[in-house]
């Protein structure tokens, strides 16, 4: 899975460091960064979860209030039309 990572990395090098010594330092540095990016952030998904969850709702209520203000809005319009008459 780190392979094709890696071998982009090694690419950027010139000729004379790509070793195997250097491609180990790289793999093993990836590893290492994965994992405390992991650790920083042990649920992650959890915390995209609730944000999504928070969004829905805030767009629901702005639809609602954009219905409601629809319809009240035509409610009103319309009483002032028939009022004019």
């Amino acid at each position: 899975m780190v392979s094709p990572i890696v071998n982009a990395i090694k690419s950027w090098f010139p000729c004379q460091y790509n070793k195997r010594m250097d491609r180990l330092l790289i793999s093993t540095s990836l590893v290492i960064s994965t994992v405390i990016v992991a650790l920083a952030l042990p649920f992650f998904a959890t915390l995209i979860y609730r944000k999504i969850g928070c969004k829905i709702v805030i767009i629901w209520c702005i639809i609602l209030m954009g219905v409601a203000l629809a319809i009240s809005g035509t409610y009103i319009s319309l009483v002032q039309i028939i009022g004019d008459l």
